[in-house]
């Protein structure tokens, strides 16, 4: 984390998607806990995940699970106990079983079971999404487990 919003609470959005980033209409979703083939996790202290290709086109309900699936933290858990500050280092983790994992530091976070086991034959890519908390992000290459 670079730099963060005080005006804001909460995590940045981060995950994966299968969807090829190319540079044409339909890139980017217009909420992005509804993009296409995707597992992501942050946001709203919860894990989400779309199976199909196409992003799901919000209106004005939420989308039903056959559409965009989600995750939520026990509601006695409490949500405040992880504000990301500047320097700090937030790692995702999907997991070959289809676990989705949050990391703040060396403290996992959040960790969810999507049911969805990592498929070696695709090709998947990261998703990032500040969602105003997180001013600035640098996307660091992955390191192996401590």
């Amino acid at each position: 984390v670079d730099g963060i919003a005080p005006e804001f609470e909460g995590l940045p959005l981060l995950g994966f998607t299968r969807r090829k980033p190319e540079d044409k209409d339909g890139l980017y979703p217009t909420v992005s806990t509804c993009i296409g083939q995707s597992v992501l996790i942050g946001s709203g202290y919860k894990a989400y995940a779309r199976d199909q290709h196409e992003h799901f086109k919000m209106g004005f309900k939420l989308p039903p699970a056959s559409e965009v699936e989600t995750w939520a933290m026990p509601k006695d858990k409490d949500l405040n106990t992880c504000p990301i500050a500047t320097g700090d280092v937030l790692t995702c983790v999907y997991t070959a079983q289809g676990r989705i994992q949050f990391w703040r530091n060396a403290s996992k976070i959040m960790d969810f079971d999507t049911g969805r086991p990592v498929d070696p034959k695709e090709e998947y890519y990261a998703v990032v999404d500040v969602c105003f908390t997180a001013g600035t992000l640098t996307v660091l290459p992955p390191q192996s487990p401590e």
